[in-house]
Parts: structure tokens; sequence; C-alpha cells
């Protein structure tokens, strides 16, 4: 039936983006404000190697825990923790390494 087809597409699309509305509200907070914070006590490396995990373990979450819709979402919110905190960081520690070489 073509119209369940083109259904499905439709709330797989409202999924994605209700779902990306946690994730950039707090990959924003995260890069705009956390990094700074916890970068400051710890090093930009630091930070983001505790981004990097955080983000890694999540993208494994999904696929093993993920059963409900407020899973995606809690899951993808902590997503963009991880996010937030890796990304803020890449520029200015390529920078370094450009600058040392």
């Amino acid at each position: 039936d073509p119209t369940s087809e083109v259904k499905s597409r439709e709330n797989v699309a409202n999924a994605t983006g209700v779902v990306m509305v946690p994730h950039g509200v707090v990959n924003f907070l995260m890069s705009t404000f956390g990094f700074i914070i916890i970068s400051g006590k710890i090093g930009d490396r630091n930070t983001m190697r505790i981004g990097g995990l955080i983000a890694s373990c999540c993208f494994m979450i999904y696929g093993v825990a993920c059963t409900e819709f407020w899973h995606l979402a809690l899951v993808h919110s902590i997503t963009g923790v991880g996010v937030g905190l890796l990304v803020p960081g890449i520029g200015p520690t390529l920078q370094k390494y450009n600058s040392a070489a």
C-alpha cells in the first residue's frame, strides 16, 4: 500500500525533527558555556576526550538500548553533550599543532 509507505516516511521525518530539538539545545549550551568552564579546569584535549567518550558511548547505545521514542530523545540529548564538548576544541587544537609544525 503506497499510502502506508508515505505515512511511514512522514512519521520518521517528524520523529527526526522532534529528536533534534533537545540535541541542538544541549549541544548549543555545552559548546557555548560547558566547554569554556570545563576546558578551563582540565584543558582542551581532556575536554575533547570526555566529549568523544560520551558521544561514542551514545552512538553504541542507539542500537542496543533505544526501544522507545523517549529513549531515543534522551540518548540523542546526551549525544549533544558529547558533541558540544568535542567540537569547540577541534579548531584551537589543530591550530596549536599546525603552529608547532
